[in-house]
């Protein structure tokens, strides 16, 4: 049987592999994936929001051998700063998370605090 190397997403791994079985949510996204069953290849790239400090990415490579086995590398790292939105073309892809209109306070905080030494000044 041929590997399904083109699914996006649980539900249409569902409709694909007859016998599937899926543990927990869906808490990776995937951002992008390319793949060729003719050429028995996929590449792929998924992200997953780490309590609003950044994403780990994941980057994962099949590649059919010539005896039909396949070989897999992965890499996983943490990107700081970063959040999954939408592109304009609907797709999921990383922002800078103060782009996202998510920067932490601390900055808002600091201008306060150079608004109230000019608010002292002109008392002085």
């Amino acid at each position: 049987m041929p590997k399904t190397l083109n699914v996006t997403d649980n539900e249409d791994l569902k409709s694909r592999v007859e016998d599937v079985e899926i543990y927990g949510g869906v808490e990776w996204v995937l951002l992008c994936k390319a793949s060729s069953e003719s050429q028995g290849w996929m590449k792929s790239t998924k992200a997953m929001l780490i309590d609003e400090t950044g994403c780990l990415v994941q980057v994962t490579t099949q590649q059919k051998n010539p005896d039909g086995s396949y070989s897999l590398a992965e890499a996983v790292t943490f990107v700081p700063g970063v959040e999954i939105g939408q592109c304009a073309d609907g797709t999921p892809c990383l922002f800078a998370m103060d782009n996202m209109g998510n920067a932490d306070d601390e900055d808002d905080e600091d201008e306060d605090d150079e608004d109230e030494d000019d608010e002292d000044d002109d008392d002085k």
